[in-house]
């Protein structure tokens, strides 16, 4: 069974634990992210190298900087060109190219000359370079960009959906979600509108990000949801909304969050200065300057006394209070907390 790490930090150093609050790695680092698929990122006198769960690091080449594993392989640069690794630290695919994308269905996007085309896991050409720009495989097809405009290809390489659009993102099953101007709207497997393409974009928000089968869309000011199939399930009518996690969302609503089902009806009357989905039958919400847990059947697991709190993720989740981190579980206890 994958293990789980939990990011802490102590007397300014970053270490690991597991998830019963034991010590895994000693914090001994002054950067590093999460663990993504069994590996993080630490930074090295200004370099970026893998470390793995058991605290082993990869020390084999010291990059500029690391995408993450996906696919078995993570692009890496060195100086100013990307290529890829393996997950023992090897370089896999040489570091030759101006740009790089992840690995998705086998292929990567890559930049060469200030062309972009796919290369497969060997590093060889599927596609040649002759896009501006392009996104990663999803169901098949891919968002590219040629003159300006994008579009969709197969893995050909050959327009399945003509470019006409300003911006476009892969597909989410049958739908993909394209920009016009400073709006977005869906298409279909066609390229047909399955929307108007007339949703407000804001670059720090989620709108039209699919999580699960309904996704957040802002309109004048105002959001709400809509299925893949373009239908609006409920209209924009809240002052902000979070995706729908466990049939819940966190909405908004005379600067209050709360808690609705999916047929818009209160499940938590908006009464938290900020809320976070549920997990596990428990979410952070923030009263005035504090955060807090509460249950789905409105008890409080934790009363709010915290700067900062995190939703679950599995067993444990972080808090902050006066700049220490600490860890509880979900009955909670208080499983680990720093100097």
């Amino acid at each position: 069974m994958e293990q789980t790490r939990y990011k802490i930090k102590t007397r300014g150093r970053i270490g690991f634990i597991d998830g019963d609050g034991e010590i895994a790695i000693e914090p001994q680092f002054l950067e590093a992210d999460d663990f993504v698929q069994g590996y993080a990122r630490v930074k090295l006198n200004n370099k970026l190298v893998f470390m793995d769960e058991l605290g082993r690091l990869y020390l084999k080449h010291f990059f500029n900087n690391l995408g993450y594993f996906n696919e078995g392989y993570a692009r890496a640069q060195l100086v100013s060109k990307w290529g890829y690794i393996n997950n023992r630290g090897d370089i896999h695919i040489p570091v030759r190219y101006d740009k790089a994308l992840d690995f998705s269905e086998g292929l990567a996007g890559v930049s060469i000359y200030g062309e972009v085309g796919y290369i497969d896991e060997d590093g060889l050409i599927a596609i040649e370079p002759k896009f501006e720009e392009v996104g990663n495989f999803s169901f098949g097809r891919a968002p590219a960009c040629k003159n300006a405009k994008w579009g969709y290809i197969n893995k050909s390489g050959d327009w399945i959906i003509e470019p006409a659009f300003d911006r476009a993102f892969p597909f989410e099953g049958e739908t993909a979600r394209i920009v016009q101007g400073n709006k977005w709207g869906l298409i279909g497997e066609s390229g047909d509108l399955l929307t108007d393409v007339n949703f407000d974009i804001h670059a720090a928000k989620k709108e039209g990000v699919f999580d699960g089968d309904w996704a957040v869309f802002g309109q004048d000011g105002k959001y709400g949801f809509l299925n893949k199939e373009g239908k609006i399930e409920l209209e924009p009518q809240f002052e902000f909304a979070r995706p729908f996690k466990q049939n819940l969302a966190a909405v908004k609503v005379d600067g209050k969050f709360g808690y609705i089902h999916r047929d818009g009806s209160w499940f938590m009357k908006p009464t938290f200065q900020d809320a976070l989905p549920f997990y596990k039958e428990v979410a952070p919400i923030r009263i005035e300057d504090y955060w807090g847990y509460i249950t789905k059947d409105g008890r409080w697991m934790l009363e709010p006394s915290f700067s900062y709190a995190e939703t679950f993720k599995r067993n444990l989740a972080m808090v902050i209070e006066d700049d220490r981190w600490i860890y509880i579980n979900r009955h909670g206890d208080i499983i680990w907390e720093g100097d």
